[in-house]
């Protein structure tokens, strides 16, 4: 869908559709790519901007980002479990109990904010640091079968509204200006 357009039918305004990150990555560049959706495929189009920085695919760690971000509609809230995650990594266990129970009560998608026990163990608290969060959490999954999901998050990154609140026509062009669907309301 990178390259084809939408269309207020009220306005004439049209807007070209940007590329998408595969894989969206927190603290560093994002390489936006040409995107294409498959068959049963969703794209939410959004006028404005990106709550992350970037268009996107949604995937199995895309949960975590509702912990700071604000997204309409919500992203859905699926993570790998952190005790799941916890055990993967036998040797972080080892016995300790007091990781394990630590780990158990973390929400899923979520990043922990309050102050690691000091007895859990120094494998533990950098399994929590560096294994339980968005980028963590894409390192460990990124080649499992079933990471990406059909959802794309495309963002139009405009400041003024382009079609009207009540009464319009949106029409969606291919990369030849060929009508593909429309929607009037």
């Amino acid at each position: 869908m990178s390259g084809w357009s939408v269309e207020s039918g009220s306005n004439g305004i049209r807007v070209t559709i940007g590329d998408a990150a595969q894989i969206p990555y927190l603290g560093g560049m994002n390489a936006p790519t040409p995107f294409v959706v498959g068959p049963g495929g969703r794209v939410v189009l959004t006028t404005g901007r990106s709550p992350n920085g970037t268009s996107f695919r949604v995937n199995e760690c895309t949960g975590y980002f509702n912990q700071f971000q604000k997204f309409y509609p919500p992203l859905p809230q699926e993570c790998p479990s952190p005790e799941s995650e916890l055990l993967k990594t036998p040797q972080t266990l080892a016995g300790n109990d007091t990781c394990y129970n630590f780990v158990r009560s973390i929400p899923h998608c979520t990043l922990t904010l309050t102050s690691i026990p000091g007895n859990v163990g120094g494998i533990c608290q950098d399994f929590i640091l560096n294994t339980l969060s968005y980028n963590g959490c894409v390192n460990a999954h990124k080649d499992d079968a079933n990471f990406y999901r059909n959802d794309w998050r495309i963002y139009l990154n405009r400041d003024q509204e382009l079609w009207k609140n009540t009464h319009d026509l949106i029409r969606l062009l291919d990369e030849n200006q060929k009508l593909v669907a429309e929607i009037s309301y």
